[in-house]
């Protein structure tokens, strides 16, 4: 039986569901260190934003998400462990409709092929709360116990479970409680008081309710103390980590959800919005913040396709008493989706720190929904008694290296090298407003082998998002068979045979060597037509491609070379770089950017396949 107990007790350590009875009582009440004094005597906790409330009893533990639509909380005196998950109801279900997914033991919202989360229910049915409010009602226990205990042991140390799922006003409420299997046989009421207290509603002029997000509903000052700086952060703001070299701001809310409004936005493409802050790197001697701002933004004009940008502002300013340079930009990437990137450059403490704020044009638009981003930016102060004792030179690379040299890639089991700019396979900040991931691109990295003779490399420039493909094989098939089943997608594109984009063909042959170019390239003018047509439609110009390729047979020796870049990216100089890149082939000696070729003009229609014919017939 000692054995036993101890069992038991380790399970409680993991799962935090058993406390044994013999716990020492001087334990520390977290819910009271971390909480202001007065909300000591609250007696009820939950969110205005998604509109819910339940008891709070006085030993309560809370453990929350910043935006309060994940909430969990443990009470020692209930020995109960509460949870509760909201989420949008975006496709207006009904209680039967999430009943009937949970039954087909699809995943929605809950991890149902979790072993723990289900297997063991007692109870499953749609009834109707004190207020007559209907909820699915699910009543289980945990199987983890089944796996160690006999059924009666089972029983016994089990907890009891309840899981209540409801839906109100436009949200899903997915509530579970549990509560430690002996307590709670000889507990129910207190299980029942506990569960049964929870409402999809919240009275913001009760002064008993603890409202989860109450400590960032208030102007409040950040200051990064690595870096030297503050800056206000506005109601319902929030920056998730502290004193990084890049920090990000976010809102908590979108407008929509703090003034509950149904959410519209059906875009595949969510722009998010936000507020980053970035150490670039130390001042160089004499550095004007001028001077660093028009380089800069020298290399957005050679990086993006004037038709898809609008400059609104470019102008050197003052911000709090520095030198500082705005440029701002409005951005059509995303067909009738416009947003603002707000560039600020300043430099201060011996450093250059630059603000981007990235703001819906709804929003921009709108003096009241841009007022926190406009507050915000305008707070924002260099400050030298906050800057870290550690803190050092920062040098960038890009200050040290040549973006237009150029550096060789070679096969290794074929004799072919193709010569790229150093901005391919760099090192580069990939930035989300979510996270912060650094990725490596290095085309050693990046050579891979299958079946012995297959051999390709991956890598990406991306500062303009270009990326470079190269395969190499073994073929001894005809090249006219090889190219048709290579253009046979393009047959029947539908992009193609509306215009909207176009493919063009060529091909040549110098000493027995064949050698195709493709390229499929998009018409932004008439993208911007067809969506103008057809509303319900949209273009991501960052993510929608040209393609242009090199397609070379030498002997039995198969080699594609793949360039694709964005639309949003087409200009002169990146496009100026693919022909460079082109030119630098060179396979068993022969650079064929150097050599005559006599390219002959291609028809599409040449090179049908019967399958694409057959598939053109029966239409």
């Amino acid at each position: 039986m000692k054995k036993q107990l101890s069992f038991v007790i380790a399970l409680s350590l993991v799962f935090g569901t058993i406390t044994p009875a013999f716990a020492k009582t001087n334990t520390v009440n977290l819910y009271e260190v971390f909480s202001n004094k007065k909300d000591k005597y609250k007696n009820e906790v939950g969110s205005q934003i998604y509109k819910w409330s339940m008891y709070l009893p006085n030993d309560a533990q809370i453990f929350k998400s910043d935006k309060a639509n994940y909430f969990s909380m443990y009470t020692n005196s209930y020995q109960s462990n509460i949870n509760l998950e909201v989420n949008r109801n975006k496709y207006n279900l009904t209680l039967e409709d999430i009943l009937l997914r949970l039954e087909n033991n699809n995943v929605f919202m809950f991890d149902l092929n979790d072993m723990f989360s289900k297997g063991k229910e007692y109870s499953i049915d749609i009834v109707k709360d004190e207020s007559g409010q209907k909820y699915i009602r699910i009543v289980k226990t945990n199987p983890f116990y089944d796996y160690y205990f006999v059924d009666d042991a089972a029983e016994e140390y089990g907890d009891f479970i309840e899981n209540r799922i409801y839906i109100s006003n436009g949200y899903i409420y997915n509530l579970t409680v549990s509560m430690n299997g002996r307590f709670y046989k000889q507990h129910i009421e207190m299980f029942n008081k506990l569960i049964s207290s929870f409402k999809t509603s919240f009275d913001s002029k009760n002064p008993y309710i603890k409202e989860l997000t109450d400590t960032a509903s208030v102007d409040r000052l950040y200051i990064n103390k690595t870096y030297g700086y503050t800056m206000l952060l506005r109601p319902y703001w929030k920056t998730d980590t502290m004193n990084f070299r890049k920090q990000i701001f976010k809102p908590l809310y979108s407008i929509d959800e703090l003034i509950g409004k149904p959410e519209e936005d059906s875009s595949d493409v969510k722009i998010q919005e936000g507020i980053s802050v970035n150490v670039v790197s130390s001042v160089k001697s004499g550095e004007k913040v001028s001077d660093w701002a028009k380089k800069d933004i020298e290399l957005f004009k050679q990086s993006y396709n004037e038709k898809v940008y609008e400059i609104l502002e470019n102008k050197q300013i003052k911000l709090n008493g520095f030198d500082a340079y705005i440029f701002e930009v409005r951005f059509n990437t995303i067909t009738s989706k416009p947003y603002v990137l707000k560039n600020i450059y300043i430099i201060g403490n011996g450093y250059k720190y630059q603000i981007v704020a990235t703001i819906l044009n709804e929003t921009y638009e709108d003096s009241t929904k841009k007022l926190d981003y406009d507050t915000m930016i305008n707070s924002f102060k260099l400050e030298k008694k906050y800057l870290s004792t550690k803190l050092g030179r920062l040098i960038s690379a890009r200050d040290l290296v040549d973006m237009n040299q150029t550096r060789e890639i070679k096969l290794k089991k074929y004799d072919f090298k193709i010569s790229v700019p150093k901005s391919f396979g760099s090192y580069d900040e990939m930035f989300s407003y979510d996270d912060i991931s650094y990725r490596r691109y290095d085309y050693e990295d990046n050579i891979k082998y299958s079946d012995g003779n297959l051999e390709y490399i991956n890598i990406s420039d991306m500062m303009n998002r270009m990326q470079l493909s190269v395969f190499a094989s073994l073929s001894v098939r005809d090249m006219n068979e090889i190219m048709k089943q290579k253009l046979d997608i393009y047959q029947n594109d539908s992009e193609v045979l509306m215009g909207i984009a176009k493919v063009n063909i060529k091909s040549t042959n110098i000493d027995g060597t064949e050698i195709y170019r493709i390229d499929k390239v998009y018409d932004v003018n008439r993208i911007n037509e067809f969506v103008q047509e057809d509303f319900g439609k949209q273009y991501n110009l960052e993510a929608t491609c040209n393609q242009y390729q090199l397609i070379i047979k030498r002997g039995n020796d198969l080699y594609s070379i793949s360039l694709t870049l964005p639309v949003a990216n087409i200009t002169d100089k990146n496009i100026n770089t693919i022909e460079t890149i082109f030119k630098s082939v060179t396979i068993k000696g022969s650079k064929y950017g150097s050599l005559n070729l006599n390219w002959k003009q291609r028809e599409l229609s040449e090179f049908k396949s019967e399958q694409s014919a057959s598939t053109e017939d029966n239409k």
